[in-house]
């Protein structure tokens, strides 16, 4: 909302237009090109408590005793399995393995650099895998 309210007062033919990140995947790519990261912090779920410094290693929250959970940490090697452990050899066996997921990292090359940007697939050919026992209506996919 802040950069919005920014660009609204900046004037329409200014120079630094092109150059701030006008958004968070922006600003997050624009700092990493500068090697500036940031360290993931876990936080409770009320707030009643952060992992860092003395906290860092603690299963349990020190104030409410309720467990950690690592949705994220546990998440993220399997959203990056087709950029770190799939073996390119020219069989299709993962869709990044298909011409159509490498097209897309071509013409979308900001959103194919970092591996855990999700892609969805849709297929709307007509087929039924699932026969009769499928909850779509059959004439919801083409002919």
């Amino acid at each position: 909302m802040i950069m919005k309210i920014i660009k609204e007062i900046l004037p329409a033919d200014n120079e630094i237009e092109s150059t701030i990140p006008w958004n968070i995947y922006d600003a997050k790519k624009f700092l990493r090109d500068l090697g500036l990261g940031y360290i993931l912090i876990h936080a409770r779920k009320y707030d009643c408590a952060l992992f860092w410094k003395e906290n860092a290693n603690l299963e349990n929250c020190p104030t409410c005793n309720e467990p950690r959970l690592y949705y994220c940490e546990k998440t993220a090697p399997y959203m990056r399995w087709h950029k770190d452990k799939r073996v390119d050899d020219n069989e299709l066996r993962h869709p990044a393995d298909g011409q159509e997921w490498k097209d897309f990292d071509e013409h979308f090359p900001d959103f194919a650099v970092e591996p855990q940007n999700v892609r969805l697939e849709m297929a709307t050919d007509g087929c039924n895998p699932f026969g009769n026992m499928s909850t779509f209506p059959t004439d919801f996919c083409a002919p």
